[in-house]
């Protein structure tokens, strides 16, 4: 409960888990564990970076590269447990959504950042040279990249309308419409086009020689060497090609098996993405499932994890469609200490705004003597809304704007509503006298006045005597006695004299202030709501 652990990773192999943590209280850490997590074999320091973000694992177990909180792109060696940074995001807004892919062979590193013009570009980043290529074009808005696992191709979204869209601050881009194209890159120039025409021509068979039997043969057994990628930047832009689907508002695009790559495109009024299954090979694109708000594949390209309509999914990527989905229930539990919790949470609030506040000299504050006048409280929060008051009176401390405090864990509480009778009361002869009573709105059901219900016959002047059974007089509290009455079936003895009841009715109270608004904007004989 004292430790906050964020972005935990899959290695490829499944063996380990690997994951940030600020068990120091000082900077987050690279942990990596087995895969039940009880035994951590690391604790790598990840150098200036304060956190790291959207963590990839290289395919061959070696490095881990994260975006850090100054959107540097770094790598993390494993074996040598050094930290580089590879490249520097374009602006601050990208900490959080630029992905490093890492190719199959873990040789390259794509990704996709911005430019000064505010559209993005895709990059490769080579481990051998230690350099960045950029293989997309400045004017047009590319992200998302994908290897495909054939070693061949890299898909990418990009598109060239996006226009006003690319400013965030600008106003005049909510009404721009940009979408999406999807591209293939090959990647070798001697490979072929994998969109070039086919023959319907047979395709004639050859009888192999007796020597080229005994060569298969000699070659049957031996492991094919892998070669890894080959990338030829010269005339790259010539070898990107668009893919056979329509335009749209695309969101992402991921790889799956050998030459099949899936797309997410947002639908207008609907939730959740659309995903389609395209593949290389057949050049065709088919709906794969629909409702997706989250989708993640494995490093082998197999399965999918898929949130559905707000129910995990683990399927198949070979198959046609997610039909038969294995659905997934985590059942999820921890030892929960509040205190220590709230702790962790009070010290990284404040290494937050050491951190990532706009003004390095923290508006002339000393934070460390905030530091020493809060930590002191602590030890005495009881409950979430303390800890939210000192959240908000150490985060005054700056005088800015735009900084705001709220969310947390709280009790769940039954919520009793006051029921409200729509009538103004008076107090006479030791009993509450109906002074008004707030007529019904018939054409708005929302204004309903309880006492002006069908076939009650209850009258201005009367007095109550009492509600569900308990005697009211003028020393008691109304509104105690219609404490969770709202909605609810309510007993009202009234009587035209003070002495006693002389009708009793059934009636459904309601928290009815709209009534009296509606009064108080000249809304005529209806309205009200008042006291009881």
């Amino acid at each position: 409960s004292g430790v906050a652990d964020r972005r935990p990773l899959w290695s490829p192999k499944g063996d380990k888990i690997a994951w940030f943590s600020d068990e120091n209280r000082k900077n987050y850490q690279l942990f990596i564990s087995n895969q039940d997590g009880t035994e951590i074999f690391d604790k790598i320091n990840i150098g200036e970076s304060k956190l790291g973000w959207d963590p990839s694992w290289s395919p061959d177990g070696n490095h881990i590269a994260f975006v850090d909180d100054d959107v540097r792109l770094r790598i993390v060696d494993l074996k040598t447990k050094k930290v580089k940074t590879i490249d520097i995001g374009g602006v601050n807004l990208e900490r959080g959504s630029i992905e490093m892919r890492w190719s199959p062979d873990s040789k390259w590193i794509a990704y996709a950042k911005s430019g000064d013009n505010m559209l993005r570009q895709i990059y490769l980043w080579s481990t051998d040279s230690g350099k960045s290529t950029a293989i997309t074009d400045s004017f047009a808005d590319s992200f998302s990249p994908a290897w495909d696992l054939n070693k061949k191709q890299l898909y990418f979204l990009a598109s060239t309308n996006i226009a006003l869209g690319s400013g965030w601050a600008n106003t005049s881009a909510m009404t721009a419409d940009e979408t999406y194209a999807a591209y293939v890159v090959n990647l070798d120039s001697e490979d072929k086009s994998p969109f070039k025409p086919k023959s319907d021509e047979e395709e004639i068979e050859e009888e192999d020689s007796t020597d080229d039997k005994d060569d298969k043969k000699g070659d049957k057994g031996k492991k094919k060497e892998d070669k890894g990628l080959k990338i030829d930047f010269n005339n790259i832009g010539r070898r990107t090609l668009a893919l056979p689907v329509p335009v749209r508002n695309y969101a992402y695009i991921l790889a799956g098996p050998e030459n099949t790559s899936f797309l997410a495109e947002r639908i207008p009024n609907s939730r959740g993405l659309k995903l389609h299954k395209f593949d290389l090979k057949k050049q065709e694109s088919k709906e794969f499932t629909s409702g997706a708000s989250s989708a993640f594949i494995t490093a082998n390209g197999k399965h999918m994890l898929v949130r559905l309509n707000g129910s995990w999914k683990l399927v198949k990527t070979s198959g046609a469609n997610a039909k038969g989905a294995k659905s997934i229930k985590p059942n999820l539990q921890m030892k929960l200490d509040r205190t220590a919790e709230w702790e962790q949470m009070f010290e990284e609030a404040w290494r937050y705004e050491r951190d990532y506040f706009y003004d390095p000299n923290i508006h002339g504050r000393n934070w460390n003597t905030v530091y020493k006048r809060y930590a002191p409280l602590i030890p005495f929060v009881k409950h979430r809304a303390d800890l939210t008051y000192i959240f908000d009176q150490m985060n005054g401390e700056l005088s800015v704007g735009h900084s705001f405090v709220g969310g947390g864990d709280y009790p769940d509480l039954e919520r009793n509503q006051v029921g409200l009778l729509g009538t103004d009361l008076n107090i006479e002869n030791g009993r509450y006298r109906i002074k008004r009573i707030y007529t019904t709105e018939n054409w708005n059901p929302g204004l309903e006045g309880p006492l002006d219900a069908p076939g009650l016959n209850i009258k201005e002047g009367y007095y109550i005597v009492g509600i569900n059974n308990k005697e009211l007089k003028a020393d008691d509290n109304i509104f105690e006695f219609l404490d969770g009455t709202s909605g609810k079936q309510t007993v009202l003895p009234v009587s035209y004299t003070h002495l006693r009841a002389h009708e009793t009715y059934l009636l459904i109270s309601y928290a009815v202030f709209c009534l009296k608004k509606r009064e108080w904007g000249g809304g005529g004989g209806g309205g009200g709501g008042g006291g009881g």
